[in-house]
């Protein structure tokens, strides 16, 4: 049977903060990523990874956030079915992105007790 799960973003628009360094400019930003699992299945968070979007292609090379680090970060990444988990992020993004983003994308990796993989993603704007 296939969990069903909810992906968001807190706050559902991001803001990025340029900032500079070796010559161009980046973006930084912070924001919790809630994920709800509904039924019986417990979860576990294997990757993430962050796109920032202009609007007119696919947008920046993806920051992805493996499962040691987030087990790093985190600790175990289980959450529990029938509840939820905020998992904190403030990724940077670096030199690469000329315009000014649009939106962030998240890409997010759940794997169930059994082995069974889920993939989530979201994308919320920025403002």
């Amino acid at each position: 049977m296939t969990p069903f799960i909810t992906t968001s973003i807190v706050p559902q628009a991001v803001v990025v903060v340029p900032f500079f360094g070796f010559g161009c400019s980046s973006f930084a930003t912070n924001f919790d990523l809630v994920i709800k699992v509904f039924g019986t299945s417990d979860q576990f968070l294997r990757e993430t990874s962050f796109r920032l979007l202009d609007g007119t292609t696919r947008g920046s090379t993806p920051l992805v956030v493996s499962t040691k680090d987030l087990e790093g970060k985190f600790g175990p990444t289980l959450i529990h079915a029938g509840s939820s988990r905020s998992f904190g992020f403030a990724p940077q993004f670096g030199c690469g992105f000329s315009p000014q983003p649009q939106s962030m994308s998240a890409d997010v990796v759940l794997v169930d007790s059994a082995g069974g993989r889920h993939d989530q993603s979201i994308v919320v704007p920025i403002q």
